[in-house]
């Protein structure tokens, strides 16, 4: 994959994430006693969206400077071949949707605490893509000090 198609994918993942983080922190904000897993998922989207940006750094750089992603960024042409980059999305997605069930609703209380119960039963879906986010990180930071270095 070239390096405009890796700053185009990248882009796209940034986009999403902060759109996730805008309205998870709009969550944690609006409701009392808002879930800890929440407040960590977002702490972890956050460092995502950091190494994302640095990613998509590298990838214009080197479509600037008219390279391929293999040999020069070896790194990086293994992460897409790998579907890192397709897993993010999907955990993404999925957060987005779990957030966005959740999103609480100006007057309407017994609406919002039944979505503030769901998000309750939704903790266990959470702890596993935090777990599968913190893992993603892992390998798009491995692959950005490679490919940096």
């Amino acid at each position: 994959m070239d390096p405009l198609s890796i700053a185009s994918a990248i882009s796209g993942l940034i986009m999403l994430s902060a759109k996730i983080l805008a309205d998870g922190w709009s969550f944690v904000h609006a409701v009392n006693d808002a879930p800890r897993s929440l407040s960590s998922l977002l702490t972890e989207m956050g460092l995502i969206n950091l190494v994302l940006d640095q990613i998509q750094a590298l990838a214009k750089r080197a479509a600037s400077d008219n390279m391929q992603t293999s040999p020069s960024n070896p790194a990086l042409h293994a992460l897409l071949q790998a579907h890192d980059v397709g897993e993010c999305q999907e955990i993404l997605n999925g957060i987005d949707e779990t957030i966005s069930g959740c999103r609480q609703l100006d007057g309407q209380w017994v609406k919002n605490a039944g979505k503030r119960a769901l998000w309750t039963l939704r903790e266990r879906d959470v702890k596993n893509m935090l777990t599968r986010l913190t893992s993603i990180q892992h390998v798009l930071e491995t692959a950005l000090s490679v490919d940096a270095a």
